[in-house]
């Protein structure tokens, strides 16, 4: 006979003399399988009363019926006085069937039994549970790939390949990937654009604190469903500016992850190497924006990113008016050593032959034992032309004391670059007002208004910006307002009640019409006389 394990793998017997709770299956062979959970108080193995795992035979009906069981009279009487006396309702509905070979009762949940015996005798055939799975949450799991066959040069592109599964029975959301590119490889070059889930992915450099470079691709948010897997391909090409190895480090995560599951497996990298061979790297730096008579400084950096120590570091720039002179090497050795670097400078005076851009290229040598590597660099100098101009207008132009008199200033930036912080200030009115910034060729109004007097008034505007450099720019403008004779505050005679002007020099002018007007009054009077004579 073989003998029921429980998945647990402990041992279950009847003690006697003890309280039990027991679980009876009854088989159509007429034998009644008793299992039971360890007893109370059960005497150490090995005693007299150790436990005895029995099987009962049954009193059934002639067909098999097992509606009734007489149990008591076959239990020794220590467990039979324990039993319920009642044990019907506790009986299956349906009686199972008995393997002929091995006596066990089939389709009841058992696991198969085996041949070997308990320590206290025959097996007990148990009844196991079955375990029910619960659904496990979203847990994400990241591998990251290169293809690269070798040692990679300066120039060489390789791509990476990263892969995110969901190894979890709920579907994951808020999935998000992070991949630090590495110093010597972070110029990402397309195609293909980097895109994971049919979403695209964003790729960003920077110089961090300390002037180092950063660039990294960021990847999401997307969702998986279980089982489900979303792959990017990230191209890069070799700068050069390191040898070694180089590591790729990748990192996912998922809003919805729960911290239990995040682990090494959100976590990838990728290690290529990039050979050491002999090379230098030269930078060109300076202003970006110059004036014609500004002197400006360049600034040249020669660094060994290679992999021997160099001599003989020689920097050349046809645009400096005297050649770069050395003002760091370091440790002063004359040696630029691996991952050294030497910074260079020279001065150039811009001219109106320089153009509106500045170019220069500069070169870099440099010498090992098996021979010399060089460098290049370019750097461009825009050449800027601020400019501005104010036209200031008076409405009306004229009027009786008392007209309201509104200035307009108009101030337009005539140069090539953007002028800022504007200020317009009128010597009769005062500051009227600031325009922040003004682009090339654009326009912009303020208006002030005054109050006309009995005496004509001249006003002076100035507008005043400066450059993105600082310099400054200003032009000037000026209006003028004649007062007329009239109502104050009316109307003259060109449609608007204003009249005609009258101002001090309209008065040689004034004289001429009062004689004209005497000497045709005189005439008038003797013509009038003339012809009363003659009626006499």
């Amino acid at each position: 006979m073989r003998r029921a394990k429980h998945r647990s793998g402990a041992r279950w017997g009847l003690v006697l003399g003890s309280i039990i709770v027991a679980m009876l299956t009854v088989g159509q062979a007429g034998k009644v399988f008793a299992g039971a959970v360890p007893a109370i108080d059960s005497p150490e193995p090995g005693s007299a009363n150790e436990a005895q795992p029995v099987i009962l035979d049954t009193q059934a009906g002639g067909d098999g019926d097992a509606s009734a069981v007489e149990i008591s009279d076959q239990l020794p009487v220590e467990i039979s006085d324990q039993l319920p006396v009642e044990i019907t309702d506790q009986l299956p509905a349906e009686i199972p069937s008995v393997d002929a070979d091995t006596g066990c009762p089939e389709d009841v949940g058992l696991e198969p039994c085996d041949s070997d015996e308990t320590d206290a005798g025959a097996s007990i055939p148990v009844r196991v549970a079955e375990a029910v799975d619960e659904p496990s949450p979203p847990d994400l799991q990241l591998s990251k790939a290169s293809d690269a066959d070798g040692i990679l040069h300066d120039g060489d592109d390789l791509v990476y390949t990263i892969t995110v599964t969901n190894a979890g029975d709920e579907t994951a959301t808020g999935v998000e990937i992070v991949d630090v590119l590495p110093l010597g490889g972070q110029g990402v070059a397309f195609p293909p654009f980097p895109t994971l889930a049919g979403k695209a992915c964003t790729v960003t450099s920077s110089v961090l604190p300390g002037g180092v470079p950063h660039a990294e691709v960021r990847c999401g948010r997307v969702s998986l469903d279980p089982g489900e897997s979303a792959t990017v391909t990230v191209r890069v090409i070799v700068d050069g500016n390191v040898c070694g190895p180089i590591t790729n480090v990748v990192d996912v995560e998922g809003s919805n992850e729960p911290g239990a599951n995040v682990g090494d497996d959100n976590h990838a990298e990728a290690t290529d190497e990039v050979a050491c061979v002999p090379r230098i790297r030269l930078s060109n730096g300076g202003p970006s924006f110059a004036h014609v008579g500004d002197t400006i400084t360049y600034v040249f950096t020669a660094r060994n990113n290679g992999g021997v120590a160099l001599t003989n570091i020689d920097v050349s720039d046809p645009k400096c008016d005297s050649s770069p002179t050395l003002v760091d090497d370091a440790n002063g050795n004359g040696t630029l050593g691996v991952g050294e670097a030497w910074r260079f400078e020279c001065d150039h005076t811009v001219t109106s032959a320089d153009g509106n851009v500045v170019h220069n290229l500069a070169r870099v040598t440099g010498d090992h034992e098996g021979g010399s590597v060089r460098d290049t660099d370019t750097h461009d100098v825009d050449v800027i032309h601020p400019g501005i101009h104010l036209q200031t207008t008076a409405t009306p132009t004229s009027g009786p004391a008392g007209t309201l008199i509104v200035y307009t200033y108009t101030v337009e930036n005539t140069g090539d670059t953007p002028l800022f912080r504007i200020s317009v200030d009128d010597d009769k009115v005062g500051h009227v007002g600031v325009i922040e910034r003004l682009e090339p060729g654009a326009t912009a109004e303020l208006t002030s208004q005054v109050t006309l007097g009995s005496s004509p008034i001249t006003n002076v505007a100035t507008a005043t910006g400066a450059d993105r450099l600082g310099k400054s720019v200003d032009d000037t403008d000026s209006a003028s307002v004649t007062v007329v004779a009239g109502t104050s505050g009316g109307s003259g005679g060109d449609g608007t009640g204003r009249g005609s002007p009258f101002t001090g020099s309209a008065a040689g002018a004034l004289a001429s019409w009062v004689v004209a007007l005497t000497a045709l009054g005189f005439i008038l009077l003797l013509s009038s006389r003339s012809r009363s004579q003659a009626r006499g």
